[in-house]
């Protein structure tokens, strides 16, 4: 379970260098518009998406 919230951490992390036009990058943006959701919830909604 660590590994795979590690993954989600560095893969945010890459979406945030460089977005795209997916459901990952949107979640991203939403945090960053005035911290709508918190850097936690964000890594918690890519884990319950995550197949």
């Amino acid at each position: 379970m660590k590994s795979l919230w590690q993954y989600l951490l560095r893969l945010a992390e890459t979406k945030r260098a460089a977005p795209g036009e997916d459901f990952i990058s949107a979640l991203i943006d939403e945090r960053n518009v005035e911290a709508r959701i918190s850097e936690p919830e964000l890594i918690s909604a890519l884990f319950i998406a995550s197949p």
